[in-house]
């Protein structure tokens, strides 16, 4: 079921429209209402903004207040309101549905621990980034991991469909872990075999917390943000880093909202106020 919030000053009519939905008021003073699974009507005054439902400190949706928060929360809504608009409506997105929805329209902006990459460019305009993040590898306290080449021999899982599928095959090489080069796979492609490692790819997160759980992979790889969620006193993080992420705000490549979004993050970037919200959440 699809999760949104609808910020707004809402008149009866609307209200009527959204029968069974809660309102509160936000930090700007403005209407806050959570409706699910009705699809809401398209307007000039509203910013219709994809975001992830399971990040703690970024965004996360808490089903008994019927609310998302985090500091992408509050960018996007600080955003929003630099740029003129009095709504705002969060839709939860996976990344297997990004793309789609802001290619026909569904969204306007993805704000949603997106790594810029020379890659996505090619298909999305970003933001300035409003946030540095690494990707990293969690390990089980039970392991006795404790430096990089440890993992040599081991299985790594990574989410199928991230960026730091490719970086960790080339950080690996970097350090002359492995000549980089799939030896074999899996019939699903599941499970790739390199020289010196393996690496399983999962559809989630919560998934590959299982696997690591129960041994099914001996390190979770991503990025900070994504894997600390899952972070408990029975695991450790290596103090390696895979590579820098840069976090920004996506919109359909050409999309007449992509300048001033740019403009609107450059703004918060230059006054401090990206700054105080990080500090809030972290």
């Amino acid at each position: 079921m699809l999760k949104r919030i609808c910020m707004t000053l809402v008149c009866a009519a609307l209200m009527i429209g959204l029968i069974g939905c809660s309102s509160s008021e936000s930090d700007n003073g403005i209407t806050v209402t959570v409706a699910t699974g009705e699809e809401t009507e398209n307007s000039d005054d509203v910013l219709r903004i994809g975001v992830r439902d399971d990040i703690s400190r970024f965004s996360y949706y808490n089903e008994k207040a019927e609310k998302y928060t985090g500091l992408e929360i509050d960018i996007a809504e600080e955003m929003a309101r630099r740029m003129g608009y009095s709504k705002v409506e969060f839709e939860t997105i996976i990344p297997e549905n990004k793309g789609e929805m802001l290619a026909d329209g569904r969204l306007d902006c993805i704000i949603a621990c997106y790594s810029i990459t020379p890659e996505r460019e090619e298909k999305y305009d970003f933001s300035p980034p409003y946030y540095e993040d690494y990707s990293i590898f969690m390990v089980q306290n039970s392991s006795l991991f404790t430096h990089l080449r440890d993992l040599e021999g081991c299985t790594l899982g990574a989410r199928v469909g991230t960026n730091t599928v490719d970086e960790l095959v080339d950080y690996l090489k970097e350090q002359g872990l492995t000549d980089g080069e799939i030896k074999s796979q899996s019939q699903d492609g599941s499970l790739l075999i390199y020289d010196t490692f393996r690496l399983k790819l999962v559809n989630s997160y919560p998934q590959l917390d299982t696997e690591l759980e129960e041994g099914s992979v001996d390190a979770m790889c991503g990025d900070y943000a994504m894997t600390e969620s899952f972070m408990t006193d029975r695991r450790t993080i290596l103090n390696v880093h895979i590579s820098e992420q840069y976090y920004g705000v996506a919109t359909a490549k050409g999309s007449p909202l992509s300048e001033p979004i740019a403009e609107a993050i450059q703004s918060m970037i230059d006054d401090g106020t990206i700054d105080k919200i990080i500090d809030i959440w972290d």
